[in-house]
């Protein structure tokens, strides 16, 4: 594995840096982060239905060798993401509404119970550091634009609001199912999804002020909600995408 695809360099020679999405990671990291990638860009329609996926190109775009996209695409299809073309490769598989529905009404249930667990218990300085992070949420829309686009700005933020809400309760295995949902989630192509943002900067306070009031049934309700409004961002998404 040589290269920028083994994370031992970053630029082309010339002093310039590497622009590929995984040029940058070491070896440890590419199988995990080249599947992560490539299933976000499938589930947020990056890739059209029965496109063919060439190990080599899509190692070059990467900036990885073709050892862990090869793994890559063997898991994705394990998934349910691509089919297997016999002596050919992989292609895109069809994936319907009902698929996205599923993975987000189970993100919503888990992310659900996890709210209802931490709303009784949560202390005064975690919704404080909730409001923080709401703030910054929404001051973002007002910056003027810098290295990183608002909506990686705004989901860095919007995944640490979340992070910190789940961590409240001791629910070890309730979060190992929430990541085990939000594999099916594609984080890294919010920007090319009309209105997540703006979901993402409105429904934040009605949640905070559910657990200051310690409602646990409220908070999971709203929870429920803005996550499922999320699976149908998506859905619309993939499906005015459709060929």
């Amino acid at each position: 594995m040589g290269g920028a695809a083994s994370g031992l360099m970053d630029t082309d020679g010339f002093g310039e840096t590497d622009q590929r999405p995984l040029a940058h990671l070491g070896r440890k990291k590419l199988g995990e982060e080249t599947t992560r990638y490539l299933r976000d860009a499938l589930l947020s329609g990056q890739y059209a239905t029965g496109e063919r996926m060439a190990v080599h190109q899509l190692a070059e775009s990467l900036g990885v060798s073709t050892m862990p996209v090869r793994e890559a695409l063997v898991t994705l299809a394990n998934e349910g993401l691509l089919e297997v073309i016999p002596r050919r490769g992989f292609r895109v598989a069809t994936m319907g509404s009902r698929d996205v529905e599923d993975a987000f009404r189970v993100h919503a249930h888990v992310a659900g119970l996890l709210i209802e667990e931490a709303a009784p218990i949560i202390p005064a300085t975690t919704i404080a550091e909730l409001r923080r992070i709401q703030d910054a949420i929404v001051e973002s829309f007002g910056q003027p634009p810098d290295e990183r686009p608002l909506p990686q700005r705004v989901e860095e933020l919007n995944f640490k609001f979340h992070r910190t809400i789940n961590h409240v309760p001791d629910a070890k295995r309730l979060r190992w199912f929430l990541r085990a949902a939000t594999r099916y989630v594609p984080r890294r192509f919010y920007e090319t999804i009309p209105g997540w943002n703006e979901a993402t900067r409105d429904r934040h306070g009605a949640i905070i002020e559910a657990l200051e009031a310690r409602d646990a049934s409220e908070a999971r309700r709203l929870m429920e909600l803005h996550v499922i409004e999320a699976g149908r961002l998506v859905r619309e998404h993939l499906d005015a995408n459709r060929p």
